[in-house]
């Protein structure tokens, strides 16, 4: 038994290890991306816990299964009759066969993060995590405070060993309303997408209507200036509740817990912009500013990302895609672009990767949750629930609005929401 304990222990530490190393994403050692390494590490370590102990499979599990199988098949049948290689971007980071072993490596990841997170709830760490990831994420957002402040004020900071986004130099400065946050990360929409969990899982752990690890992510967050942060968390909060049949007093004071962190990190961005000697408008000026024409004008086509839906419109959904990866060069070619673009949405991505199919066999796989969510509200108790699935739906929303691949933190937010909501009272029992 004492054996079984400090093995779980030590995967718990390895696993928050990684979860840190996954957030220094603008960093790179001997030229590999830290990031990367971090990744890698994760799947190791799902192998060596299913060598050494067993892993537990998390409910949601089977239509996971079949979705990799299909990516699998149509993306080797598709190269069998084209060759997507010979038209890869000139401006691509990577060679083809590395690109698409790092699309299905991102699966893997993915997979591993929820089976590894299901094992350490089911082995009574699901406190200790949340605890775990909560601090993480406290310590980024501090040192993303720095960084912010040090890029304005020139002050040091640790070089940016990896190449930006677009595949040049990491960019520090912004054509932008004001200079956003990007702490350790290589754009600042990716670090408020990495915050958007831990924001959210402060709230299960602190019973008080101070908050102040929530508040400093709040505030951090919101000098991103990321509309996709922004929105996410307060869709998240809304779809909760609608879904929420049992509404009452008690969830009525948890969201109220929310109030005096959002107060405090318009103060935080305010502070920082005096700070910083920023003539900047406010960020409730620079949100409206994005999303005024979106309500008002042309939709989505108002938005940087009119491109992505204007492929949509012109291009038939296929019924089995073009392979993971292969579509996303696909649309390159179509944009005329040399470097790879970015669908910006797991459900485009995932329609034109993997076809009609495919997208069935992802919604059944997203959705589980929330059935699990609905027939379960009768017998859920206080306030956690609310919280964790607030933090599901936002990552839906991010899904929808920015990011086209499952992600890290989506896989940690799937295996609590299900481990809880199939095990509501096994925690508390637990050692």
């Amino acid at each position: 038994m004492v054996r079984k304990v400090s093995f779980t222990h030590l995967v718990y530490f390895l696993f928050i290890s990684l979860l840190f190393c996954h957030a220094l994403a603008a960093y790179s050692v001997a030229g590999i991306p830290l990031q990367w390494g971090a990744q890698l590490g994760v799947v190791f370590l799902c192998f060596y816990v299913f060598v050494r102990d067993k892993i537990f499979l998390f409910p949601g599990f089977n239509p996971f299964i079949l979705l990799f199988t299909w990516a699998v098949l149509v993306t080797l049948g598709n190269n069998i009759v084209f060759d997507y290689g010979a038209i890869l971007g000139g401006l691509a980071t990577t060679k083809y066969e590395v690109y698409i072993f790092l699309r299905f490596l991102g699966l893997i990841f993915f997979l591993s993060s929820i089976l590894l997170t299901y094992w350490l709830c089911v082995n009574g760490h699901q406190e200790k995590l949340i605890k775990g990831i909560v601090n993480v994420a406290f310590f980024i957002s501090l040192f993303s405070i720095y960084v912010y402040i040090a890029q304005v004020l020139g002050l040091p900071e640790p070089p940016r060993t990896r190449a930006g986004t677009g595949g040049g130099e990491a960019a520090t400065s912004f054509t932008y309303a004001f200079h956003r946050a990007m702490g350790t990360f290589r754009e600042p929409s990716h670090l408020a997408e990495w915050l958007v969990v831990p924001f959210f899982l402060s709230y299960t752990l602190n019973k008080s209507m101070f908050n102040l690890k929530g508040l400093i992510m709040g505030g951090v967050l919101l000098l991103t200036g990321s509309l996709t942060g922004v929105i996410s968390i307060l869709g998240g909060l809304f779809m909760s509740i609608v879904f929420n049949l049992n509404f009452d007093t008690k969830a009525v004071k948890a969201l109220s817990k929310i109030v005096v962190p959002v107060v405090g990190a318009f103060l935080i961005f305010s502070a920082v912009s005096i700070i910083t000697k920023s003539d900047s408008k406010g960020i409730i000026t620079v949100l409206w500013e994005r999303v005024e024409p979106i309500i008002y004008d042309k939709g989505v086509h108002s938005t940087n990302r009119s491109y992505v839906y204007e492929y949509f419109e012109k291009e038939d959904t296929p019924l089995v895609g073009d392979g993971l990866g292969n579509a996303n060069i696909k649309f390159s070619k179509f944009m005329g672009i040399e470097a790879t673009v970015s669908f910006l949405n797991l459900f485009l991505n995932i329609s034109f990767s993997l076809g009609v199919i495919g997208l069935l066999l992802a919604l059944a796989f997203i959705l589980y949750p929330i059935i699990l969510y609905i027939l379960s509200r009768n017998h859920l108790e206080g306030t956690k629930p609310l919280f964790l699935f607030s933090a599901y739906m936002a990552w839906i929303l991010i899904f929808v609005m920015h990011s086209e691949e499952f992600s890290l933190f989506f896989g940690v937010i799937y295996a609590l929401v299900t481990y809880y909501l199939t095990n509501p009272r096994r925690e508390s029992h637990a050692a």
